[in-house]
């Protein structure tokens, strides 16, 4: 059980990272209409989808970093299960 809570916790991890890749590159102009990036939003928007709009600025969405300390708290929480057991 410990093992299989570790794996999804290095595979929720690298979706952690890969969202945090996402949204910096977000900040690219003209990234926006290529293809790959297309993908790669799609597959960030699963999660984060959920928060965007929630939390703007004028023309700055702050909802995602939201999203992310979110995420984050419930990686830190499996962590510490996942040492527990």
């Amino acid at each position: 059980m410990k093992d299989a809570l570790a794996i999804l916790y290095h595979i929720l991890n690298v979706y952690y990272y890969y969202m945090i890749v996402v949204i910096i590159m977000s900040w690219v102009p003209d990234i926006h209409s290529k293809r790959w990036y297309i993908g790669m939003r799609k597959v960030s928007d699963v999660y984060l989808g959920r928060f965007r709009g929630w939390f703007r600025f004028n023309m700055i969405d702050f909802t995602p970093a939201i999203g992310l300390i979110i995420y984050d708290l419930a990686l830190f929480f499996m962590r510490y299960i996942i040492t527990m057991i």
